[in-house]
């Protein structure tokens, strides 16, 4: 293998790609995302991306008593007449890096690359390869990627306009919130787990919680509200749940009102209930204001248990067989169970 840098207009023309074709069980590489090349070249133009990290190539023609050539100093340099270069593993880098050529061609011309070169690998080998990096490549997780994100928002000047243009703001400020309700609020105290932290006692993982929060923070009123104060009005909500249904809160590992499936539900009927309070102008702060709207539905809400036993109050929401809320832990069954808690809150002008 060769290791260096490349310059935009040496390694562009020379690139190939071995698409994966059906028929004959030819190539290997998937087409390219045009919204990944899209995005991706804008950022470079726009001066909002580096590309440090290494392309891994593959010179499939490699003669060394054409391509090696000695230096001086005792080194050996790579050297490239009109050879054609594999690309292993780094096509839209590459795509997005022709874009911005076209773009702006004597501004990127000499924009220098890492790259990894393979000398005389077979196409079988070269396969391999793709399959080792791709096969063992591994996302960040998501609890990790929403804490990084919130940190780089203030620290980064610009990232959170860029981040409200693509419509990705709200998982900043669902992580900044999930922070501020896991330190502001009793019920909410040790119950998230954040990235690399144990589990503990936690019944949900920040992404989780995060998650959840995308239609919340999407509404006019909250979204526009502080965080400090975005803290209140929904620890004010969690304290009525707790309220209403209390033993679900005693031993919350034991039901799911805190873990993912409760809190996606009563995150997604939470907008209707702020609502129902604004409308009857009571304080959105005071958690009585949420139990006057809630309680008929939370406590009134039964479904069976897989025994065939009707259950309700806080006894729906116990973990297990011994619960009904199980039963609607699939996306459809969430849908359902929130459709059933919006059709018991009450009417505009009814609270």
């Amino acid at each position: 293998m060769a290791v260096g840098f490349i310059r935009a207009k040496d390694l562009i023309p020379r690139t190939r790609i071995s698409y994966r074709e059906f028929e004959g069980s030819k190539g290997y590489q998937r087409l390219p995302s045009a919204p990944r090349v899209n995005s991706l070249s804008r950022s470079l133009v726009n001066r909002k991306v580096d590309l440090p990290t290494a392309l891994l190539l593959n010179l499939r023609e490699y003669d060394p008593a054409v391509h090696l050539v000695g230096s001086s100093d005792g080194g050996t340099f790579l050297q490239l007449a009109d050879d054609y270069l594999w690309e292993v593993d780094g096509q839209h880098r590459c795509e997005a890096l022709k874009r911005a050529l076209q773009d702006d061609y004597e501004r990127f011309k000499d924009y220098t690359i890492p790259f990894v070169v393979g000398l005389g690998w077979p196409e079988a080998y070269e396969m391999e390869q793709f399959f080792v990096v791709n096969s063992n490549a591994k996302s960040v997780p998501t609890n990790i990627a929403y804490d990084i994100l919130a940190e780089l928002g203030q620290e980064v000047p610009g990232l959170m306009q860029d981040m409200e243009e693509s419509g990705r703001a709200w998982q900043v400020h669902g992580q900044e919130l999930a922070v501020e309700l896991s330190t502001s609020s009793s019920i909410w105290v040790s119950r998230i787990q954040f990235s690399n932290e144990p589990k503990a006692m936690s019944t949900l993982q920040s992404a989780g919680f995060v998650n959840s929060l995308k239609p919340i923070l999407s509404t006019a009123y909250f979204g526009r509200l502080t965080r400090g104060a975005q803290g209140k009005v929904m620890a004010a909500y969690w304290d009525a749940v707790k309220t209403i249904l209390p033993e679900a809160f005693v031993e919350p590992q034991n039901y799911v009102i805190q873990k993912s499936l409760g809190v996606s539900v009563m995150h997604t009927i939470f907008s209707d209930v702020l609502e129902l309070v604004r409308d009857s102008d009571s304080p959105v702060t005071e958690p009585s204001s949420y139990v006057r709207v809630m309680e008929h539905a939370l406590v009134n809400l039964q479904g069976d248990t897989a025994g065939g036993v009707q259950v309700s109050g806080s006894d729906f929401w116990i973990s297990g067989s011994q619960g009904a809320a199980g039963t609607y832990s699939s996306s459809a069954g969430r849908r359902v169970l929130t459709a059933r808690l919006r059709v018991m809150l009450p009417k505009i002008g009814g609270v």
